[in-house]
């Protein structure tokens, strides 16, 4: 996809899960933050911020915001349009092989995914999940404790014996990471039952790139 028109500013303060301010053309500016993780390393004062215009209540969702020089996108729905794209294009997909048919937000016991993906190779029940903690050249998943992604991935675990294939897939946003490891030091819980997710079924690790304009998905 191309970059969109975006809005240049600077990072003032969060001031709850979902709004923040932002100083655009010398003037305090609230912002949509498309972001449930803490970002505590990314939302600092004085950070160039990067704002997309919206309809509604705010004027401005946060898109992106510069970490020592490095433009980090921190709009959760940029990773789930690149995938959809992918999909979309008609290429072979790793380990579904060419899709089919998918499907947003199924749900499963009671618990919301992100998609449901029928390809040549098998129906599977995705969860997409992104990286924006980034600590030396390792990023990192979650940055906050999650409940709801341990939940997630329990009933991805049960999905198997519906006949459905459970998957993975992390996009990690970070220019400079190198490496990837789930956040055992935030979230044990979380971290023990991903690493022993991971070691069963299929986990896809995809990285979020900008070259000339253009925002697009690449392997890890």
């Amino acid at each position: 996809m191309r970059l969109p028109h975006l809005i240049k500013g600077v990072f003032l303060r969060r001031l709850n899960r979902f709004v923040g301010q932002v100083e655009v053309e010398g003037k305090g500016e609230l912002v949509h933050i498309a972001n449930t993780g803490r970002l505590e390393r990314l939302l600092l004062p004085g950070n160039p911020s990067y704002l997309l215009p919206i309809q509604g209540k705010l004027k401005y969702r946060l898109f992106a915001i510069e970490d020592a020089g490095d433009f980090v996108v921190v709009d959760s729905f940029i990773g789930e349009k690149l995938l959809e794209e992918m999909w979309e294009s008609g290429r072979e997909f790793p380990y579904i092989g060419r899709i089919r048919r998918w499907k947003k937000a199924p749900s499963f016991r009671g618990i919301r995914l992100d998609y449901f993906v029928e390809g040549e190779n098998g129906v599977f029940l995705v969860e997409q999940k992104s990286s924006t903690l980034l600590e030396g050249e390792v990023a990192y998943f979650p940055d906050a404790p999650t409940d709801r992604g341990f939940r997630q991935l329990l009933a991805l675990f049960e999905a198997e014996s519906s006949g459905f294939i459970p998957m993975l897939i992390m996009v990690i946003k970070h220019p400079r990471a190198r490496f990837f490891s789930f956040a055992h030091h935030i979230d044990e819980r979380f971290s023990k039952l991903a690493d022993d997710f991971v070691k069963k079924y299929p986990f896809l690790k995809l990285k979020l790139r900008l070259e000339e304009g253009k925002l697009w998905l690449s392997p890890f």
